[in-house]
């Protein structure tokens, strides 16, 4: 009995002092992990746009870099997360140029397959993307086989930094449809998804929206299921055409807002119309 006792204050001593060294370790290294992650950062910051120096600013709750070069505003840096395969999303900095294109696309941190969907952040792959702005949009951009979720996510990062800033600097167009003003008649229209394009079709008459139909899409099936089955139906319903996005397929439900105010775009009115810096 004696020895059972001595046994277990033994081991409880080497547990008490095993829990203090890895704590001890830990407030040793996590500072300077810190450190590396933003000395990382900031290198990534002159890559991702071509500038020497950089302020963060916070506009509307979003914060992101502005850059300058020999003291002339270039343009922003932008950090976003989107979802890929793996079970942490992919963290990026998006390089948006004063024109507001993209300028580069960076991988701070992913759980991607090594091998796999890290092909997505390859400077073959991510050089597609550059140059675009919201108006050209990402729905002609190829998917890489084998890593489809992978690039799609940097995709969607890409779009979602452009579309952070420009709601943040309030330069974004947004459409205001007033239905009242439709005409009766079918219109068919273009959003962006998180996939690619879809394709919808629009049926107006006495100023109500009477049906909503997906023609094509090409968003991932099971996942993107609730959005296609909500929205239209919600949008019916309450006879509105900003109606709430479905959680666990925002992208695929702003896609067809987006395609809805896009097939009645001619009815609508700019809610705000203000430059870039």
């Amino acid at each position: 009995m004696k020895d059972m006792i001595k046994m277990i204050a033994v081991l409880g001593l080497i547990a008490a002092l095993s829990a203090g060294l890895l704590s001890a370790i830990n407030d040793f290294t996590a500072p300077i992990i810190e450190q590396n992650i933003e000395d990382r950062r900031l290198k990534l910051l002159g890559e991702v746009l071509d500038a020497d120096e950089f302020e963060e600013v916070t506009e509307n709750e979003v914060t992101f870099n502005e850059g300058y070069k020999d003291g002339d505003f270039v343009g922003y840096v932008v950090e976003v997360e989107a979802s890929g395969y793996g079970t942490d999303p992919i963290s990026m900095l998006v390089g948006i140029s004063d024109e507001f294109t993209i300028t580069g696309i960076a991988v701070l941190s992913h759980a991607e397959t090594p091998g796999l969907g890290d092909q997505a952040f390859e400077d073959e792959y991510v050089e597609k993307l550059e140059g675009r702005d919201l108006e050209d949009g990402f729905g002609d951009v190829d998917v890489i086989t084998g890593a489809t979720a992978s690039s799609r996510a940097v995709i969607t990062g890409a779009r979602n930094a452009l579309e952070d800033l420009a709601g943040a600097l309030g330069i974004t167009d947004e459409i205001v449809i007033d239905l009242a003003e439709v005409l009766d008649g079918v219109y068919e229209g273009t959003g962006q998804g998180y996939g690619g394009d879809i394709d919808v079709s629009v049926e107006v008459s006495g100023g109500q929206i009477v049906s909503l139909e997906i023609l094509n899409h090409t968003e991932t099936d099971g996942i993107s299921d609730p959005a296609f089955e909500q929205v239209p139906d919600n949008m019916v319903d309450e006879q509105e055409v900003d109606v709430d996005t479905v959680s666990g397929a925002t992208a695929t439900s702003e896609g067809i807002i987006e395609a809805v105010k896009d097939a009645l775009s001619e009815f609508g009115d700019s809610a705000q119309d203000v430059e870039a810096n």
